[in-house]
């Protein structure tokens, strides 16, 4: 199973079409001209923002069960 980031990541792509060589009018016109743009912001920029985003959630999860991590620890020394 793949993790998170790497599904949406994948559906990014597939959203984007970027399989289909063959799509040369209207939108895809333009998606092909900047394909590298979007691969690079999709591998990229996307995992930087996402931990960004995430990284404040992590600090305050830890804050959230270190109340009951100490009493867990204080019974299993008693």
């Amino acid at each position: 199973m793949q993790p998170p980031l790497e599904r949406f990541q994948s559906l990014l792509r597939e959203l984007f079409q970027f399989d289909c060589q063959d799509l040369d009018f209207g939108i895809y016109r333009v998606l092909n001209f900047k394909r590298r743009e979007i691969e690079e912001f999709i591998t990229t920029r996307l995992p930087q923002r996402v931990d960004a985003a995430f990284a404040r959630y992590a600090v305050a999860g830890a804050k959230a069960i270190e109340p009951e991590f100490k009493r867990l620890m204080f019974a299993a020394l008693c």
